[in-house]
């Protein structure tokens, strides 16, 4: 009895962890939630690009739940889990920054219906998406 009672427990715990939204540091880190349509990359050594990081075709998903989707059409290839904090920029001063469960972060901003990610690093690339 006392270890169904664990095991119930238990899955509550996960269950309400699992449907937890992600906290946002602020407004303006809302809007990277929804889906967004890869559009190109900038940067590198030359500035002018080239990672095959994301392809034609991709697009990605910000869930409120901490889950980022990744899609090629309507196939979804991989999928992260996420939060959200202020990092320190490159670009000078703090941006919203996704977070991932290896630690590795990226900064982002949105403008309008653009979606620029950033790898944070000098010679890095960032990632150009529109709003699906």
């Amino acid at each position: 009895m006392r270890n169904s009672f664990q095991i119930l427990f238990l899955s509550f715990l996960f269950l309400f962890s699992a449907c937890k939204k992600v906290e946002t540091p602020n407004e303006e880190a809302k809007k990277v939630f929804g889906s967004w349509v890869y559009r190109y990359n900038t940067g590198g050594m030359s500035g002018a690009g080239g990672s095959q990081r994301f392809i034609e075709g991709q697009w990605l998903e910000f869930t409120d739940k901490g889950k980022l989707l990744i899609f090629e059409g309507s196939k979804k290839i991989n999928k992260f889990r996420y939060k959200i904090e202020m990092k320190k920029s490159i670009y000078g001063g703090e941006r919203p920054a996704l977070i991932y469960e290896n630690g590795v972060y990226e900064t982002y901003q949105v403008q309008g219906d653009q979606l620029m990610i950033s790898d944070e690093h000098y010679d890095g690339f960032a990632f150009v998406f529109e709003r699906k």
